[in-house]
């Protein structure tokens, strides 16, 4: 099956979801998400067994954008670049953050309280003059308004807290988390807690060209889990993306930078953490039934690539260009204050 006769087969369908199985690479066992207070992420899974989460939703959808983004050239990659995003840049010009990268997408602080770089207007005042009135059903004009700015922000989701009161949200429509299934029920500490200099010479603390070296208790605390299975669910949210009732061209290309981010994350499945390095073992499909989804093997071997050249085609079919040239936002943080209250 092709990459366009993949994203054919999607037509009509509910969902895409897959289970995505993995294992760690070196040691049996492996680092979940860990909270200083609470230590590791445990839960009682459906068939009664412990679980831990590896990796939340809101983290998997950073590794998600991660896949079709340029990190050295603070860029879309090519397969969406007809897209519109947002660029924010510095008092200087120089780049600062996007709507593909910020914390809260469309919805950052950076992004909200800069200024247009052509009109000088706010952005969070643009987009409530262009909210203004909207009428029911209103997540189909915002979804409008959203895609115009930046049509990621309709796939990964947003929400102005300030527009309509708070209700101007679009759901996350491609999501992925990563969790151990079957694990042990206390996990091994791996870390230790450095209570002394070994340099004995080293008494006070001491400024140099590597900064202040530190002596005394240094609290270095790991605990790691080991799992019969590791599975990441991942799901693709069809019927969500269509009752937003943009054209059929838009939504052909949030179907195809969805599956794209889904393939590109398989195909490299990036490092999570010191001690949770994983690797993908198999790939299977819960929805639509009877579809198979290429294996690492398939998607190095050619699969990847006629989709990266299928999404380029789809998004530069919606937009009309080749390579969207962003909408520039200048924003220009606040001094942060003294203990005094003046401005530092």
């Amino acid at each position: 099956m092709t990459a366009a006769e993949f994203l054919e087969r999607l037509e009509g369908e509910r969902y895409l979801a897959l289970d995505v199985e993995l294992e760690p690479v070196g040691s049996p066992t492996i680092q979940p998400t860990t909270f200083a207070n609470t230590g590791p992420s445990f839960y009682e899974a459906p068939d009664g067994q412990l679980a831990a989460v590896v990796d939340s939703v809101a983290s998997m959808v950073n590794q998600l954008e991660l896949t079709i983004w340029d990190e050295a050239a603070c860029e879309p990659t090519r397969p969406v670049a007809p897209l519109p995003w947002v660029k924010v840049v510095d008092a200087d010009g120089a780049y600062y953050t996007s709507s593909r990268r910020a914390a809260h997408r469309l919805g950052a602080h950076s992004l909200l309280n800069g200024a247009e770089a052509g009109t000088g207007e706010v952005m969070e005042a643009r987009l409530k003059r262009r909210l203004d009135g909207a009428r029911a059903p209103m997540f189909t004009q915002l979804a409008q308004v959203v895609w115009e700015y930046d049509p990621l922000a309709v796939l990964h989701g947003c929400w102005f807290a300030g527009i309509w009161e708070g209700r101007a949200r679009l759901t996350r429509a491609l999501s992925a988390r990563i969790d151990a299934l079957a694990v042990q029920s206390q996990s091994v500490q791996v870390g230790g807690q450095k209570t002394a200099d070994h340099i004995l010479e080293v008494t006070t603390r001491q400024a140099g060209a590597e900064g202040t070296t530190v002596e005394g208790e240094v609290p270095h605390y790991t605990a790691e889990v080991s799992a019969s299975r590791i599975v990441s669910p991942i799901v693709l949210d069809l019927a969500l993306l269509r009752s937003y009732g943009l054209s059929d061209e838009a939504y052909r290309a949030l179907v195809a930078a969805g599956v794209l981010q889904i393939a590109e994350l398989i195909a490299a499945w990036p490092r999570r953490r010191s001690r949770c390095i994983l690797d993908v073992r198999d790939v299977s499909v819960r929805r639509p039934a009877e579809l198979a989804f290429p294996g690492v093997g398939d998607l190095r071997n050619g699969f990847l690539s006629e989709l990266r050249e299928e999404c380029f085609n789809r998004c530069r079919a919606a937009t009309g260009v080749e390579k969207a040239e962003p909408l520039l936002v200048r924003y220009v943080a606040k001094a942060k204050k003294t203990k005094e209250g003046e401005g530092s």
